[in-house]
């Protein structure tokens, strides 16, 4: 194992670097989603109400009806819903390249029992993640992903994710999602890889 992890460190490392940059750059693009739509709310609730204030009497509602039409103009809400549509397109197209590079790194992981072992039967265990092994927990997760595009699992990865969604909530729950690549999921809140040495120490687990 420990030359399997040599062999693979530089494109490994790389992954996980990319996968950080790539889980910024999603907070940040819904962050700006948040904003924006925040900004629309905002806005259609004034033109939708300002009419409605019955308190207001001849020349406050002139100069409301004034100040918005300005507001109107300056703030653009078509150029704005356009704006968060985009975003919404960017954080879809975002999400699908996160996934990929998560999909990579298990596909990286599961090689390396492969290549080192022969099979998963042969390999140790490694550590207990509530009811699963660390072993299964990559190889049956490698397959989900490789796979969810037609959702078309075997039973050892429908059966190890039974177990994931009992341990670990419905995110992992593949009847709710069964199209979706949940390799960053099982990254993050299962494997717990932060970074490269959190999957390194795993897979020296596994020699």
């Amino acid at each position: 194992m420990t030359n399997y992890l040599n062999d693979t460190e530089y494109a490994t490392k790389t992954l996980f670097d990319a996968l950080r940059s790539e889980f910024n750059r999603l907070e940040n693009l819904k962050a700006e989603l948040l904003a924006k739509k925040d900004r629309l709310k905002h806005l259609q609730f004034d033109f939708t109400t300002y009419d409605q204030m019955e308190d207001y009497n001849e020349l406050q509602l002139q100069h409301k009806f004034i100040t918005m039409a300005k507001f109107a103009q300056d703030a653009n809400i078509p150029k704005l819903e356009k704006d968060i549509a985009d975003t919404e397109q960017s954080i879809a197209n975002k999400e699908l390249s996160y996934q990929a590079i998560g999909m990579s790194i298990l596909q990286i992981a599961k090689q390396g029992i492969s290549k080192v072992h022969g099979s998963l039967a042969h390999c140790p265990n490694g550590r207990t993640l509530i009811t699963q092994s660390l072993k299964n927990v990559i190889w049956q997760s490698r397959n989900q992903s490789i796979h969810h595009e037609d959702g078309n699992y075997h039973n050892n990865v429908k059966n190890c994710f039974i177990d994931l969604q009992n341990d670990f909530g419905n995110d992992f729950d593949l009847n709710a999602n069964p199209t979706a690549n949940l390799s960053t999921k099982v990254i993050d809140q299962i494997l717990n890889w932060q970074s490269y040495e959190d999957y390194y120490n795993d897979m020296m687990l596994l020699k």
